[in-house]
């Protein structure tokens, strides 16, 4: 199934600021770091591959909710608007999370 138009933009815009932070983080030698944003971001591009709610539904109840308990997601405020954007379309297409 093709990701939505609305839902794929705001994954390549995740999947962007990600990958900033990873180059940021490697620059200034936090391996740790880059291991903890690229934990969180690895499968959106299967999400934008092969679309399905529950590979959306998983990304955000596991691997977005993993982040936000470490130390560098409980920090970070890059993906805030983005999430409240994909909260919105998320219930807009009907995927089940968890707030």
């Amino acid at each position: 199934m093709q990701c939505p138009d609305e839902i794929a933009e705001v994954l390549l815009r995740i999947l962007n600021v990600g990958l900033l932070r990873i180059r940021k983080s490697g620059s200034e030698g936090h391996a740790e770091e880059c291991e903890t944003e690229a934990d969180h971001i690895h499968n959106l591009p299967a999400i934008l591959q092969n679309y399905s709610p529950e590979l959306l539904e998983y990304y955000w109840n596991v691997e977005r909710a993993g982040f936000l308990s470490t130390e560098a997601g409980r920090s970070s405020r890059s993906f805030q608007a983005e999430w409240r954007h994909l909260q919105r379309l998320m219930d807009e297409h009907g995927v089940n999370y968890h707030g």
